[in-house]
């Protein structure tokens, strides 16, 4: 499993419908129990992404100090 920071599921109100959020992580709108991982997700993740071997791999990212 990947944790996610719940304040990364939310990046704020629609621009135009304020009473609209706009997620960060999503589904494709299909019934396949895909999901779309977008920038929210992968930020905290360092991602391989190996194309041969049709696989992609995660492991947590390690922040940066200040």
């Amino acid at each position: 499993s990947f944790n996610v920071d719940p304040a990364d599921f939310n990046l704020g109100s629609d621009p135009n419908d304020s009473t609209t959020c706009i997620a960060g992580v999503g589904d494709t709108g299909s019934n396949d129990g895909l999901a779309i991982l977008g920038d929210e997700f992968m930020k905290n993740w360092y991602s391989v992404f190996d194309l041969g071997g049709e696989r992609v791999g995660f492991a947590q990212a390690v922040q940066a100090s200040a």
